[in-house]
């Protein structure tokens, strides 16, 4: 039998004994246990899975290659326990197989007076999402396009603020975010209101692509050792839109082990080299740099990058499961 892990996106499945409950009868009985992140790609030792079951494994004196766990996270990776990595799901054959846009959303209109530097589309909120928004909100919201679907009347519980205040102790972050909570749903150009947010849906913004020049990606699980692309990288990259991305370390390395291009010839992508605080720290330092550029030096820009661009745009059609596996080193299993 599988055991499905559900967790929520705060990084947390312990609201759910009843999984912890089906591992440990699984394990007393049969001696193995297999587990599955269901659709999802997220680090297993940042969700306290490797503690876990090394714990049952002891109490049960059970061998740790008894137990496998079946993950879309491309590099995960464990000294003992089975690792069977699953090919990306949902986004990637979604958007590969479903969705060409037209030609006339692949160009930017720089020129036009309301063209902005930045955007970016936020449905579930979390720590680095709302940092990074409450930033681009305060500092620079007339020079970008934004979305953030999160509501103080319905959602009682805000992630972010607790987590952005243990890791930096700036308490001054705390009123900005604040503001901009209080600014959401922040729907703009999207006017989905519902959630889940399904993927046919998340592209639906596509129309917004020639209104702004590059795209802050905030990826699903910016902690850990984790490599699970969505459709918040793949759709700049098939509306071939420049991308910063908030993620985990190694996130744009690891694009590049696909063969995919980025955008250090025009900014600094030593973000790519921290994780948590820091990464968003690094970050803020990008959108800085972007946002005072002028709307020549922008069409400059955007013209050097064509080669980029068209590269990543051809590449992700041609993209297969062999890839992956060639890229990162494992066997890929099927569902």
């Amino acid at each position: 039998m599988i055991i499905n892990i559900d967790f929520d996106h705060n990084n947390t499945f312990w609201a759910n004994n009843n999984i912890i409950f089906e591992i440990i009868e699984e394990v007393s009985e049969k001696k193995c246990v297999t587990v599955r992140f269901n659709t999802e790609g997220p680090c297993a030792e940042v969700l306290g899975v490797y503690d876990l079951l090394e714990n049952i494994c002891h109490m049960f004196s059970v061998p740790r290659k008894n137990v496998e766990i079946q993950t879309h996270n491309q590099i995960e990776r464990h000294p003992s326990f089975k690792i069977t990595k699953l090919p990306l799901a949902h986004s990637f054959p979604t958007v590969q197989n479903e969705f060409v846009f037209d030609k006339k959303y692949h160009t930017k209109n720089i020129d036009d007076q309301y063209f902005k530097h930045l955007g970016c589309f936020v449905g579930r909120t979390s720590w680095d999402r709302l940092w990074l928004s409450s930033y681009l909100y305060e500092h620079h919201k007339d020079r970008v396009i934004q979305t953030y679907h999160y509501d103080l009347n319905f959602n009682k519980q805000v992630s972010g603020f607790d987590k952005v205040l243990a890791m930096t102790g700036k308490s001054e972050l705390i009123p900005i975010m604040a503001n901009f909570l209080q600014k959401c749903p922040m729907h703009g150009p999207d006017t989905i209101s519902n959630y889940p947010i399904s993927i046919e849906n998340n592209l639906e913004i596509y129309s917004e692509y020639p209104k702004f020049f590059a795209e802050l990606s905030c990826e699903t699980y910016p902690e850990g050792d984790t490599f699970f692309p969505t459709e918040k990288i793949w759709r700049p990259i098939v509306l071939k839109t420049p991308f910063i991305v908030s993620g985990p370390v190694g996130f744009l390395k690891n694009l590049r082990k696909l063969g995919f291009k980025t955008f250090y010839k025009w900014w600094s992508e030593e973000y790519d080299h921290y994780g948590y605080h820091a990464r968003v720290e690094k970050i803020t330092e990008v959108i800085n740099y972007i946002c005072t550029l002028q709307q020549s030096e922008l069409n400059t820009i955007y013209n050097q990058m064509q080669d980029v661009l068209n590269h990543n745009y051809e590449l992700f059609y041609k993209l297969s499961i062999e890839d992956f596996k060639n890229a990162f080193g494992h066997n890929l299993v099927i569902n």
